[in-house]
């Protein structure tokens, strides 16, 4: 795995001299020798698990708290255009959040049915494992470094 991951960035870094293209923010993420440790032990996936519930357990507060913000901005009220504007535009982010804020919960749950079945800790697309590196700092993360690239 290790020589692998090697090969890996030597290859991209020949290709990245050709065709000048900036490195991702996350390429730098992973502190050198994150890479040795390929296999999660039992410990470590039972700390996942409660990193993962007490996760899940934020992201439901926090859809909870802004279901008010996301309620229709009343045409009754007696505000000006402007404040009227401005009123649906806080309204329009606030169900952005509410999206991505529900797209992580289910990617959450997920990964913690993954720890149920034993396959937290491998890719979802290729069944490799993810760096533990990785799931540091995205638990809930189902695919590998390599295969996040490839999807975009």
């Amino acid at each position: 795995m290790l020589r692998q991951v090697i090969a890996t960035f030597f290859l991209r870094q020949a290709g990245r001299a050709t065709r000048k293209r900036k490195r991702p923010a996350y390429f730098f993420a992973v502190t050198p020798g994150a890479y040795t440790e390929d296999v999660l032990t039992y410990e470590q996936v039972e700390q996942f698990r409660v990193l993962l519930e007490e996760l899940r357990g934020e992201l439901r507060a926090g859809l909870e708290r802004g279901a008010e913000d996301v309620a229709p901005v009343s045409p009754d009220a007696a505000i000006g255009r402007l404040t009227r504007q401005d009123a649906m535009q806080a309204q329009q982010m606030a169900l952005a959040l509410r999206r991505r804020t529900q797209v992580r919960l289910q990617q959450v749950e997920s990964a913690l049915d993954r720890v149920d079945k034993g396959e937290f800790g491998l890719c979802v697309r290729c069944e490799e494992e993810i760096a533990p590196a990785r799931l540091r700092v995205r638990p809930e993360a189902p695919l590998c470094l390599n295969c996040a690239e490839k999807r975009g």
